[in-house]
């Protein structure tokens, strides 16, 4: 009987690449893609999840300070005009509880500080490909709106002061007073879009949203390796991730942020949600400069985007229930200093 047992010979010197570097690398790559198919997700993705972050226990509110500016005489703009009203604040003259809760919060300010409005609604800031030496200014006397938007976990201790006053911030004197503020409590607040087939995002500032967002979770220590991208195209899966994640650090639910909810329900969105029409212009706005003096940019889009949503879907309760959030306080890359700016209007369609 034959018995291959009993033939010892070496292998084939073709054969010695089994131990080379790439094929160590390619078999762990194997192993990784089948522990990927191997992931339950179930425990992260029951029916209870949406409820949880939609009742989400932790009460806030959204306090909203109205404020007019008019400067003594002809004044020179910052690039991002937000950076004005930011300073006002830091200065100690209006309200510096605001101050020291921006700078206590982590990467999810909790503080945005939106572009001044000069009358007619436009948006005061610095676009990029203009003339270098173009400079935003503000005349003598005239009048600009400007809105602060906090959000405040817990109950409202602070003194709200309805402060006025004089500034100089060394390119003139400006002088403001605040209108009026608003108080909403934020477990109340609804976009309105339960039972609504179609729904239009207006992006009113120059918005741009971290590609990073929709990274799968096997995948999250790759990630960590490169430098953030940002997409011009706002996708159901992006809106809603990073609506998901703005909450989470506000209400500081850490734990449904270190799980990736948002990345599951950001996949969810995509069936839910599909764009039906857009209207959409990419802009590049100057931030200012850095240590070395080189221009800063941002490149973001503004416009709007009509959606077509399931309804009564997980999608549509996030997006009545959570979507305020980002109403307020705006979405994307730095919107805390009033880019991501964004609105919502319920549109009749089918869903």
């Amino acid at each position: 009987m034959f018995d291959d047992r009993s033939i010892a010979r070496p292998l084939p010197k073709t054969h010695l690449f089994i131990t080379s570097p790439f094929l160590i690398k390619f078999h762990r790559f194997i192993k990784l893609i089948k522990s990927v198919h191997n992931i339950r997700i179930e425990s992260k993705m029951n029916p209870t999840i949406v409820k949880e972050i939609v009742n989400n226990k932790r009460e806030g509110y959204f306090l909203t300070l109205d404020i007019e500016l008019r400067p003594e005489t002809d004044i020179i703009l910052p690039t991002l005009s937000s950076k004005l009203l930011k300073s006002i604040v830091a200065s100690g003259a209006c309200n510096y509880w605001i101050w020291k809760l921006y700078e206590k919060q982590g990467p999810i300010k909790p503080v945005t500080f939106r572009l001044l409005e000069a009358e007619g609604g436009r948006k005061l800031y610095k676009k990029g490909g203009s003339n270098p030496s173009e400079i935003l200014t503000l005349k003598a006397s005239s009048k600009v709106n400007a809105k602060i938007v906090v959000y405040i976990r817990g109950k409202l201790d602070d003194q709200i002061d309805t402060c006025s006053g004089s500034f100089n911030f060394g390119q003139g004197i400006l002088n403001y007073y605040m209108r009026s503020f608003t108080i909403a409590k934020a477990s109340e607040a609804s976009a309105n879009v339960e039972g609504v087939g179609s729904i239009k995002l207006t992006f009113r500032t120059p918005t741009a949203i971290a590609s990073k967002l929709m990274t799968p979770p096997w995948a999250a220590n790759i990630s960590r390796r490169y430098h953030n991208l940002y997409r011009l195209l706002p996708t159901p899966s992006l809106l809603i991730s990073n609506t998901i994640t703005i909450l989470l650090g506000l209400v500081g639910s850490g734990e449904l942020l270190d799980n990736r909810v948002h990345y599951y329900l950001g996949r969810l969105a995509d069936l839910d949600m599909v764009e039906t029409d857009y209207r959409l212009r990419p802009e590049t706005v100057i931030v200012g400069r850095d240590e070395y003096g080189r221009l800063r940019e941002f490149r973001g889009f503004t416009g709007y985007v009509i959606y077509r949503i399931r309804r009564n879907s997980a999608t549509s309760t996030l997006l009545d229930k959570v979507f305020p959030y980002v109403m307020h306080l705006g979405i994307g890359k730095l919107r805390a200093m009033g880019m991501g700016e964004v609105s919502l209007e319920p549109l009749d369609g089918k869903g």
